[in-house]
């Protein structure tokens, strides 16, 4: 287990280290000090080094081999260090601002980065090492905490094992006595955490660590119940037999009172963040940020836990992307969020689309032309709201994925409703074979349409790319399903109609989780990026995941084929040299495909009719389709 603490300043060293060695004994692990330097202060071009050249990775190994808390490794000492840099004499006068020292010496090791990439090069090397606790100093200024952390801030947000905000503050003048530690304790997790590291970190016997309690100042009682809470809290955190001393401050601010209490009675303030706090920009909170930038507190460990295996694995898989995927930057995405939350309203323009793209694939399918469906495709508004719904999953955007799941609803209903009144119209209309192709959807169908949101959303990332939209628009067909759904019930076809609807829900589905991927490819993240999935996200993709496995399974299972038997009597029926070619199951009914040198009589039709339906059932519905051979010399 390995303990790393990230130093890119001399006045790091001395405050800091003492600190880092007490966190790596309290788990008896080894100590990495990763010292951060640009590339001009080695004369590179960002190599990694495994052995330190700067003054500051020099300063750090004089340090640690002149302090007995560290055993340094590989072997180096202070007389093997030899940098003449005015900030070596602040490096070794430590002793004194160091808190007391644990046990015994902490296996320490260096490795120097020479970057201008920090949070780059400090994730990478955190994952590479498998580091369990990573500290991160912090200083004050005359302005407050000190504003160069913006690689800090993406280590935070980024960094996926549990991570220490350590802000140092006054020395402990006797370095031989107990540390005494104080963790502001509410009973929230956050601070039931932050009160187990605690326990770790502190020195044997009654008085090391105290749980405080801010009782707000509302009655007489106050304190009172304070206490009752404050011994409630311990118990419950660290069990009953726990000598940790809880005690109850009656304040009307929980951070100042923490603060007020810390100027006398502690050391270390070790105050609990949630994981969701990294990525605001750091582990914030009302409590934390005050504590942290107050100058009176003394030294001050904000620790935040490390993320769950599935944000790790999210993670992981996040790094690879940013280096495969071209990612979109800020102006990019607000452009795409903003095209498609405009696109994805129910508005006139949204309903003319619809109206006018259900009557053109109506008429086609009635007339068979696979020319005017196709048309029909182009026409159709359905695949922006779609990839609204994949945009809002990924963004956690509650209000989008309402807008566009009405969007999407309402546009259904009038097509499928537009279809049922021109089915009704046409008196006499029969299925044809650009219906029957949208009555028997397979698992193919399922795969096309995860393809084609990932395509479709791809390609509205790239504003090179939008040429592409129409030909996603024809693979991802939305309203001719729908449109042959109504012509199918309007003509009493119910198979037909479940087919299409089914058809519909499988493209739905699959375009929606094929948009969210692509989307999160490209760089698109929410607020809680590797913090917790906001409860509703995570159970509507669980739900998404379930529905197209499902769909999937369903449309996987092999249709019933004809029996051979069926075939035989078929033929049998046939004139001269006509052949069946093909004999297939369709919605509601089975399909024939015969091939002849001449149109078959009607007393043909009605003998193969009766065939099929003696065999299957009298309610079959049989479609022939021939085939017209034609010989010449």
């Amino acid at each position: 287990m390995t303990v790393a603490i990230v130093i890119n300043d001399d006045w790091e060293i001395a405050p800091c280290l003492p600190w880092a060695a007490r966190f790596a004994s309290a788990r008896d692990a080894e100590l990495l000090v990763i010292v951060v330097v640009p590339p001009k202060s080695t004369g590179d071009d960002g190599e990694r080094r495994a052995q330190p050249r700067s003054s500051i990775g020099l300063n750090t190994l004089k340090y640690l081999g002149e302090s007995p808390s560290f055993v340094v490794e590989p072997s180096e000492s202070a007389a093997d260090s030899k940098a003449d840099d005015p900030a070596k004499d602040a490096a070794s006068a430590s002793a004194k601002d160091s808190p007391s020292q644990p046990p015994a010496p902490v296996t320490a090791r260096v490795i120097e980065i020479a970057t201008s990439d920090e949070s780059t090069e400090v994730l990478a090397e955190v994952a590479a090492q498998k580091i369990a606790q990573l500290v991160l100093p912090r200083h004050l200024t005359d302005q407050g905490l000190d504003p160069e952390t913006a690689w800090e801030v993406a280590v935070l947000q980024r960094a996926t094992c549990e991570t220490v905000q350590l802000r140092p503050g006054r020395a402990v003048e006797d370095s031989t006595r107990r540390v005494r530690i104080l963790v502001p304790a509410d009973g929230d997790a956050p601070s039931q955490y932050a009160l187990r590291m605690a326990e770790t970190l502190r020195d044997e016997g009654v008085g090391g660590l105290t749980a405080l309690y801010i009782e707000p100042d509302v009655d007489d009682f106050a304190a009172d119940v304070g206490r009752h809470i404050a011994a409630k809290i311990v118990r419950r955190t660290l069990g009953e037999k726990s000598d940790v001393l809880a005690r109850t401050l009656v304040h009307s601010d929980v951070a100042h009172g923490v603060i007020e209490y810390s100027q006398s009675e502690c050391d270390l303030v070790v105050v609990g963040a949630r994981r969701r706090a990294a990525a605001r920009g750091a582990a914030t909170s009302t409590i934390p940020d005050t504590v942290l930038a107050d100058p009176k507190a003394p030294t001050v460990a904000v620790v935040r836990p490390g993320h769950r295996l599935t944000s790790r694995w999210r993670f992981r898989v996040s790094q690879r992307l940013r280096r495969i995927v071209p990612q979109l930057d800020r102006l990019q995405r607000v452009s795409l969020v903003e095209q498609i939350q405009g696109s994805s309203q129910w508005d006139f323009d949204f309903v003319a689309l619809i109206f006018l793209s259900t009557l053109i694939a109506a008429l086609g399918l009635m007339q068979n032309s696979a020319a005017v469906v196709i048309g029909a495709m182009l026409v159709a508004p359905l695949m922006t709201p779609l990839v609204g719904a994949g945009l809002a999953l990924v963004q956690g955007n509650r209000q989008l994925i309402v807008r566009t799941c009405r969007t999407v609803l309402y546009g259904f209903l009038l097509a499928y409703f537009l279809g049922i009144a021109l089915g009704l119209v046409a008196l006499g209309a029969e299925p044809t074979n650009e219906m029957l192709s949208r009555g028997s959807p397979n698992v193919l169908d399922l795969i096309v349409a995860f393809l084609s949101g990932i395509a479709a959303s791809y390609a509205m990332t790239r504003p090179s790319l939008l040429s592409a939209l129409p030909g996603v628009a024809i693979a991802a067909a939305l309203v001719p399903p729908v449109a042959t759904a109504g012509l199918a019930t309007a003509i009493g076809e119910r198979p037909l109609a479940a087919g299409a609807l089914l058809l519909f829900l499988t493209n739905i589905v699959a375009i929606v989780l094929g948009t969210a991927a692509s989307l999160w490819a490209v760089g698109i993240r929410p607020t809680h990026d590797h913090g917790v999935i906001k409860s509703w996200v995570f159970r509507l993709v669980v739900a998404l995941l379930i529905l197209a496995a499902a769909i999937g399974a369903f449309e996987a299972v092999p249709r019933q084929e004809l029996s051979s038997e069926l075939k035989s009597a078929v033929q049998a029926r046939l004139p001269g040299d006509a052949t069946l070619i093909e004999a297939r199951r369709t919605a509601g009914g089975v399909h024939l495909v015969i091939a002849n040198s001449l149109p078959l009589s009607s007393y043909t039709v009605d003998s193969l009719s009766a065939t099929v339906k003696r065999n299957m059932g009298t309610t079959t519905r049989v479609s022939i389709e021939t085939r017209l051979i034609v010989t010449t010399d």
